[in-house]
C-alpha cells in the first residue's frame, strides 16, 4: 500500500471531527491507518509545547502562545492524532522559520520509504552498492530477480537535499 501523507495547517482546533472519529472513519472505509503519516502546523498550548518537544512536537525555543503569536485555539485534536494514532509530528505554526519543519517531514517520508531499482539483467551476485560514492552495508537491500529493493535505512547519514547517485556493482549470470 502506498504511503498517505496528511498535512494540516491551522491556528484552530478541529471542530467537525475529533481524533477518534477521524481514525474510525478511515477504518470504516477500509483504509489502512498504518499507511498514513500525519503532520500538522498548528497552534500549540504551552503545556503541549513543553511536554512533547522533540518527540512528537517541534516548537520554537521562544514559544509563547499568548505573547508571541495569536492563535484561535490550540490544536489538541491534531496532537491526539499524532500521539495516539499515526506516525508523524506537529510543528509550531507561530515559528518564524518553517524550513527545519519541512526537513523533518522529508526525513519522515523519505527515510521510511523503500526504494526499488530494476536492473537490465538478472545478477548472479551483487558486489557492492554505493550512494554518492560511499559503500553501504550489503544487508540494507534485497534482491529478487532483477529488482533491487533498498530499505528505509538506506538513506541514513545522507543529506536529504542531495540527489543521491546510486551505483550497483554486480556480476551477471
Amino acid at each position: 500500500a502506498s504511503l498517505q501523507i496528511v498535512v494540516v495547517v491551522s491556528d484552530d482546533n478541529a471542530k467537525d471531527m475529533n481524533a477518534d472519529e477521524f481514525y474510525n472513519s478511515l477504518v470504516r472505509v477500509g483504509a489502512d491507518p498504518e499507511t498514513f503519516r500525519f503532520y500538522g502546523f498548528v497552534g500549540l498550548s504551552q503545556a503541549v509545547a513543553r511536554s512533547a518537544v522533540g518527540s512528537l512536537v517541534y516548537a520554537s525555543p521562544s514559544h509563547q502562545v499568548a505573547n508571541d503569536c495569536q492563535i484561535a485555539e490550540s490544536g489538541t485534536e491534531y496532537y491526539q492524532l499524532v500521539a495516539n494514532y499515526f506516525k508523524g509530528a506537529l510543528f509550531d505554526i507561530c515559528s518564524k522559520n518553517w524550513q527545519g519543519y519541512f526537513d523533518k517531514i522529508l526525513e519522515g517520508v523519505v527515510l521510511e520509504h523503500e526504494h526499488q531499482f530494476t536492473l537490465a539483467h538478472e545478477p548472479e551476485l551483487i558486489h557492492e552498492v554505493l550512494v554518492n560514492g560511499r559503500v553501504i552495508d550489503l544487508n540494507l537491500f534485497d534482491l529478487e530477480g532483477t529488482t533491487v529493493t533498498l530499505g528505509s535505512k538506506f538513506f541514513d547519514g545522507l543529506e536529504l537535499s542531495q540527489d543521491p547517485e546510486v551505483t550497483i556493482v554486480f556480476k551477471l549470470q
